[in-house]
């Protein structure tokens, strides 16, 4: 089908479309990205991978991504997490020591 057999709302869903952004260039795609592949990264890592190969492997399934970057964000995610349990831990301690003065 051509483009002067679309009604005018066909062409302007078109036109949509044509604009629409690669996932992969939108903001923060590539944090959740890595976020999500946590716990895979972390194995290929455990396994003796480098972050050069990981960023390989992904650039080559078609996101794009330097080893510099997915190391970056790999291990601020893996900071988050370690934060994250460090304030429940403090949270727990915390609350067993004002249970145990009642």
């Amino acid at each position: 089908m051509n483009q002067s057999e679309l009604s005018p709302i066909e062409k302007a869903i078109a036109r949509k479309l044509d604009k629409t952004k690669n996932k992969a260039t939108q903001p923060g795609y590539l944090r959740k990205l890595v976020a999500k592949l946590h716990l895979r990264i972390e194995a290929a890592l455990a396994r003796g991978c480098e972050y050069d190969d990981l960023a390989e492997s992904i650039t080559e399934s078609g996101v794009k991504i330097s080893s510099a970057t997915l190391k970056q964000y790999h291990t601020e995610y893996r900071r988050s997490l370690n934060q994250e349990a460090e304030g429940i831990q403090t949270s727990r301690t915390v609350n067993s020591v004002l249970l145990k003065k009642q």
